[in-house]
């Protein structure tokens, strides 16, 4: 939130998953993208889980997502999976569901000081 306006610029989460893991998310007020609060954001909620005792944290994104890969890109993060049609959304008109494809982005631990 901005302090002077009390506007939102958005919303990052890091959920715990197994094996020491954490799943990074975020979405981005779209009259705050492109000025590096993203990327401030998500080193940050990195960096913590690292000290927390994570081992990995790895975010999916719509491969469509041009800017989504280039901020997990520009953290450190490494693709690693092309899921393809592995979740919907929504149904078409015939109740049939719109499935998309998933990248699979990760950090390692050991890569973090390789981050920026």
């Amino acid at each position: 939130m901005l302090p002077d306006s009390g506007r939102v610029l958005g919303n990052i989460y890091c959920g715990v998953r197994d094996f020491n893991a954490r799943e990074a998310g975020y979405i981005i007020n779209r009259d705050f993208q492109r000025n590096g609060y993203a990327v401030e954001a998500l080193l940050a909620v990195v960096a913590e889980a690292f000290r927390n005792g994570a081992h990995r944290v790895y975010a999916e994104c719509d491969p469509r997502n041009v800017r989504s890969r280039k901020l997990l890109e520009k953290t450190g993060f490494q693709r690693e999976a092309h899921l393809r049609q592995n979740i919907f959304f929504h149904k078409d008109e015939s109740g049939r569901p719109v499935w998309k494809d998933t990248f699979v982005y990760a950090i390692l631990e050991s890569d973090s000081g390789d981050q920026g």
